[in-house]
């Protein structure tokens, strides 16, 4: 009148000890044939373990059919982490039989860069940009758009400027 779970394959006999109000017993031996399926083995990845605050990742299951991942994961589709540092994204993955098997993998997201700037309006050709660089991870490198290159090899503020827009983008 207790159920288990059975963890083994094939056919197996249990012996079945009645014992009647008397005190009297009997021994007899049922068989059970049952198919034990075993678990899937899981594996969860992603096709990058490092990325910068705002990119996307893509996670994928293998090892079952069907994929259920936790935080809003789905399982091949881009998902963009809204926090940084280490997360640890864990996948449940079902079977053709309903048996499930889990896995888990951790994604690093460096914190977001932030940018914050005063200005000097110009007068004569002499404004100047103050940049503050925080978050992400020190040792930024710098492109202004004054130069028209992509090269990341310009000064982190900006001097002697005229009046206008001024682009840089920072790489850490």
């Amino acid at each position: 009148g207790v159920p288990f779970a059975q963890d083994m394959l094939g056919t197996i006999n249990y012996e079945v000890i009645g014992t009647d109000e008397n005190g009297c017993q009997n021994i007899d031996t049922v068989s059970v044939s049952a198919t034990v399926h075993a678990l899937p083995t899981v594996t969860a990845t992603a096709d990058d373990d490092e990325i910068c605050f705002g990119e996307s990742v893509i996670f994928t299951g293998t090892g079952a059919e069907t994929y259920d991942w936790d935080l809003g994961v789905i399982d091949g589709e881009a998902y963009t982490p809204d926090a940084d540092g280490t997360t640890t994204y864990t996948v449940v993955g079902t079977d053709e039989n309903g048996c499930t098997g889990t896995a888990s993998v951790d994604v690093y997201t460096n914190p977001e860069i932030v940018i914050t700037y005063t200005t000097i309006d110009e007068t004569m050709d002499d404004g100047e940009i103050d940049i503050t660089v925080t978050g992400g991870t020190p040792g930024y490198t710098f492109d202004w758009d004054t130069d028209e290159a992509d090269d990341f090899d310009d000064s982190e503020d900006l001097m002697d400027l005229s009046a206008g827009f001024y682009t840089v983008t920072v790489r850490d």
